[in-house]
C-alpha cells in the first residue's frame, strides 16, 4: 500500500479504466515515451491521480490520493 492506495486497485484502474474521468497528455523530452496525467474518480471528494509513462510498458511515476473536491482541479486544466 503506497500513499494509502492499494496496488491491486491501481492495477485494476489501469486495466479497466471505468473510473477514469480525465486524462491529459504531458510533454516529455524523450520522444520514444508518452506521459499522461490521469484522474480516477470514486466520489465527489475522493479521487486518485496517477502520472503514467508508456514505453512498451506502463510505468507508474506517481500516485496521489485526493480527498477534496477534485472537479475544481480538473476545471483549471
Amino acid at each position: 500500500m503506497a500513499r494509502g492506495v492499494d496496488l491491486e486497485e491501481v492495477k485494476n484502474n489501469i486495466i479497466n479504466p471505468e473510473k477514469l474521468v480525465f486524462v491529459e497528455k504531458q510533454e516529455i523530452e524523450d520522444k520514444t515515451k508518452e506521459k499522461y496525467d490521469c484522474y480516477f474518480a470514486y466520489s465527489d471528494y475522493l479521487c486518485h491521480r496517477y502520472i503514467l509513462t508508456i514505453n512498451r510498458k506502463i510505468i507508474i511515476v506517481t500516485i496521489i490520493k485526493i480527498n477534496r473536491n477534485w472537479q475544481k482541479i480538473i476545471e483549471r486544466k
